[in-house]
Formats: C-alpha cells, sequence, structure tokens
C-alpha cells in the first residue's frame, strides 16, 4: 500500500485551448486533437468512454476530469462507487454478424484509487463497487447504430451485492443471463436513458 501526491487535473478544459511552439499558438487547439482521437464512436474504447460519460452525466457527476484505471468507473454525490461495463453488436469494422454480447465481472486481486493513490493487493479476488451499469448499444437488425441517439442504449442495472452472491468468481455474462439475473434481482430488466437515473438511485439505496 503507498501513497503518493497525484497532479491529476480537477477540472474540465474548454477545448478551445491552443497547442503553442516558442509562446505562439501552433496553429491548432485541443478541440482538434479530441476530434481527431475521439470519433470514433463505435470502437471498443471509445465506446467504454463513452458509455461512463452517459452514466455520469445522468447522475450528474461529469464535472470533473475522468480518471482512469481505478478500482471503479464513477463515483456517486453520496460516495457510492459503480462499475460502467459497455457491449455493442456492432463495432466500427466491417462484421459478417452481430458481435455475441458478454460483459466483463471479473472480481480483482488488486485495487488502486485514483484519488488517494493507495493501493492494495489481496489474495481472494473481490468486487468492490455498490453496483454495476451495463450498457448496450444498438440492436441486432441495425448494422449502423449511432451512439448519439440515446434511444439505443438499453441499461441493466444491479447492485454488487447480487453478483457476488449469485457469480461468485465468474468473470464474464452473457446478455440473456444477465437479463435474467437483473429481472429477477430488481423485478424489471432493461431500462432507457430517461429512466436510468432513478433505477441507480433506487439500487444504490436498497439495504
Amino acid at each position: 500500500m503507498k501513497a503518493a501526491n497525484l497532479k491529476h487535473p480537477t477540472r474540465l478544459r474548454s477545448c478551445e485551448e491552443t497547442f503553442n511552439v516558442r509562446g505562439e499558438s501552433a496553429g491548432f487547439s485541443l478541440s482538434d486533437y479530441w476530434k481527431w482521437s475521439g470519433s470514433d464512436l463505435l470502437s471498443n474504447a471509445q465506446r467504454g468512454v463513452l458509455a461512463e460519460f452517459l452514466v455520469a452525466k445522468v447522475l450528474g457527476v461529469n464535472h470533473s476530469p475522468r480518471l482512469e484505471w481505478g478500482w471503479y468507473d464513477l463515483e456517486t454525490a453520496g460516495k457510492k462507487k459503480i462499475e460502467v461495463k459497455s457491449a455493442a453488436y456492432y463495432q466500427s469494422w466491417p462484421q459478417d454478424k452481430p458481435s455475441e454480447i458478454r460483459f466483463d465481472i471479473a472480481p480483482r486481486k488488486w485495487f488502486w484509487d485514483p484519488v488517494t493513490n493507495m493501493s492494495e493487493s489481496v489474495e481472494t479476488p473481490e468486487r468492490r463497487s455498490d453496483a454495476y451499469v451495463f450498457c448496450l448499444l444498438g440492436d441486432p437488425a441495425d448494422r449502423n447504430p449511432d451512439p448519439l441517439i440515446l434511444d439505443q442504449w438499453s441499461f441493466y442495472v444491479i447492485r454488487t451485492c447480487s453478483i457476488n452472491r449469485l457469480l461468485e468468481l465468474q468473470k464474464t455474462i452473457g446478455l440473456d443471463p444477465l437479463r435474467k439475473l437483473v429481472r429477477e434481482e430488481t423485478g424489471r430488466c432493461e431500462v432507457k436513458y430517461l429512466g436510468l437515473a432513478g433505477v441507480i438511485s433506487e439500487q444504490l439505496t436498497i439495504t
């Protein structure tokens, strides 16, 4: 276990900042970089970050920069920890058929807190978050999903204690087993974006 001073940015950039050389603008901005690096929202990496943003936005916790590599993805105003997982039937590369939907639920042996820089290792793998939000983009019949159309997303919310109790050390879960698990544990199946905040709040307040 260790701790150190961090220099993680605490404010969001405006995207209007310019790159500079010899004290003068280089003629391009941070916005140009973000357009170049982040426009492919159907790639697995970018879709995962986007899914985190959508959940952060609906919870109102999107006002500071995203933290990477931590053992949780988001922290609510009430200090509850959330893991966000995403999947899609189609990505940005050519596909003959829709992808099989599977979500990562693997417990971990190593935990790092990006806020405190404290790390800890354990012998038996654990899941320490309070809840999981599984984000699924698109429909198997639609080869051209648009991640900006929020109606194309489906969300599945379940408390981590349910996963721990019923799935133990299982590392992944398919869509049908996930739907069954969520239905049996919460009384509902998927939820759309406009109802997501309420469902997350409901699950986090269950004792």
